[in-house]
């Protein structure tokens, strides 16, 4: 399995201020966090790899 390295954005509620983007950039403007996530290939997850995996961001906002 492989995967291109691609971006991740995601919308946050107006008048929310983003405390921790857990390394995603903020576009206040906008309202959106975006994370780059790294490609994946074979060789990046071992011969062993799952057959699927997960990144999971962890964002705190408060309003």
């Amino acid at each position: 399995m492989e995967l291109p390295e691609y971006e991740l954005v995601d919308s946050f509620p107006v008048g929310a201020t983003v405390v921790d983007a857990d390394g995603g950039t903020v576009d206040a403007v906008n309202g959106t966090i975006s994370w780059t996530v790294p490609a994946v290939t074979q060789a990046t997850l071992g011969a062993s790899a799952p057959s699927s995996f997960c990144y999971e961001f962890n964002v705190a906002i408060q309003n």
